[in-house]
């Protein structure tokens, strides 16, 4: 049996890799993943200008795919900056405090 070459193995020796989307999260990137394997040939958004990121089988097979961004080369799970917001508003409190004093 011969072992054919893969399309992908010259330009994208890892197999697995996270990709860049068009969309973003926090301004980064949104990633998906895909197994190169998959593919007959080169797909039509694999472009020699999309921003991958390689990734070894472990990594693509424990990878929680929510919330992942490609952030300085690397690929990041999104955590949104923390608030200082405690959930109550002064414009509700004022409104319930006029709406209580009249009658």
């Amino acid at each position: 049996m011969i072992d054919e070459k893969k399309w992908w193995t010259d330009s994208f020796p890892s197999q697995y890799y996270a990709f860049a989307t068009d969309k973003t999260l926090g301004g980064y990137p949104v990633a998906g993943l895909t197994n190169l394997d998959i593919y007959s040939k080169q797909p039509a958004w694999l472009t020699s200008s999309t921003t991958v990121v390689a990734l070894t089988q472990a990594q693509y097979l424990s990878i929680n795919p929510v919330n992942l961004i490609i952030k300085d080369g690397t690929l990041a799970n999104y955590v949104a900056p923390a608030t200082t917001d405690t959930g109550t508003s002064s414009t509700a409190s004022a409104a319930t405090s006029s709406s209580a004093t009249a009658t």
